[in-house]
């Protein structure tokens, strides 16, 4: 009879992890857009997840067949953390082209009517306009970065990535 009964058991486990990865997926995306920050927000959304799984999970433990639903547990958290990379990924690739296209404004149109109008203290002016703006710029863009907490190897070469850009 258990064997009769091992593959519903395996396919209710599936149907179990499939419908918890997607109920993660869209709670993670509704916090990020009520403006969770983005650590906070998978944090807590792959524990309350986790933890919903198992309790479903218990529902359909058959005692007397002592199966183990950790194999299916394991697949379920490496697909919420393979989906948190893709959107931190993401998130941090929109965030420096955001930040590139601000210093882009901040610094074309002033430069370009700089040298316009070029004089002995256009060049000073210049980097004058370029530390001011890539200061605010970096300013901005820490801030953000903080919400991802990364580590601090990353943070500073997505910095410098940003001031070498300007």
């Amino acid at each position: 009879l258990l064997q009769l009964v091992q593959p519903a058991y395996h396919s209710m486990l599936g149907h179990i992890r499939t419908g918890s990865l997607d109920k993660f997926k869209e709670a993670f995306d509704k916090s990020l857009s009520g403006g969770e920050g983005f650590s906070v927000a998978a944090h807590n959304c792959t524990n309350c997840f986790m933890t919903q799984f198992d309790e479903e999970c218990s529902d359909v433990i058959i005692q007397q067949a002592n199966w183990d639903s950790s194999k299916v547990r394991e697949k379920l958290q490496r697909d919420i953390y393979a989906h948190v990379a893709a959107v931190r990924a993401a998130k941090l690739s929109e965030l420096t082209t955001l930040y590139e296209k601000k210093l882009n404004e901040a610094l074309s149109g002033p430069v370009e009517a700089l040298l316009d109008g070029a004089g002995e203290d256009t060049w000073p002016a210049i980097r004058k306009l370029l530390c001011r703006e890539t200061e605010s710029a970096v300013s901005g863009f820490s801030a953000a970065l903080s919400s991802f907490d990364m580590d601090e190897q990353t943070n500073v070469k997505m910095i410098a990535s940003l001031e070498d850009y300007a």
